[in-house]
């Protein structure tokens, strides 16, 4: 992996290793247990960090294929990516954007869900191998509300969701034991 993007990519994978490494522990009916109707369980966070990653990838994959000429990334993008970041490190709630297949069905245990996601983050893992720095300066991600990412960009959107859900997780494990 070059190494602009090696280092991005190694703080993802830290950050989700610290975060799984204690859940392990946790009872499954624990991180199935849904506090209200409403409100996703802790199996279903990590499904949805799960189905965004793989959908990400998906995408990545398609722009990546050699069937499309891809733009090159620019100071809009840049801002944009910036902009999502202070929005996901805030204490804000979003909703799903209705475009995003990403909302979780709740019916996937924690080990199987870890399996699939090992998986998808080796994907994920091995596209980013393929880029040269050329090509990891190309918008090859588009977020369903913020717009085109280069490589980079997109790594580090991954690394901010996935750090986004963290307190929700953390409250959802905190709501469980009570």
């Amino acid at each position: 992996m070059i190494p602009s993007l090696q280092k991005a990519f190694s703080e993802l994978e830290q950050l989700k290793a610290a975060t799984l490494k204690p859940l392990e522990t946790l009872p499954e009916a624990q991180r199935a247990q849904k506090p209200d109707a409403e409100t996703w369980s802790i199996n279903q966070v990590l499904e949805h960090l799960y189905l965004s990653e793989l959908a990400t990838v998906e995408y990545m994959k398609k722009k990546t294929g050699g069937n499309e000429t891809l733009k090159p990334s620019g100071f809009k993008h840049f801002w944009r990516s910036m902009l999502l970041k202070y929005f996901l490190r805030s204490s804000k709630k979003f909703k799903l954007p209705k475009t995003a297949p990403i909302d979780p069905s709740g019916k996937i245990g924690f080990d199987e869900l870890i399996e699939k996601w090992k998986t998808v983050r080796s994907d994920f893992a091995k596209l980013l191998n393929q880029l040269d720095e050329a090509t990891a300066e190309k918008l090859i991600f588009k977020h369903p509300l913020a717009g085109y990412f280069n490589a980079r960009q997109t790594i580090r959107f991954t690394y901010e969701h996935f750090h986004h859900h963290i307190r929700q997780i953390e409250a959802l494990k905190n709501t469980a034991k009570a």
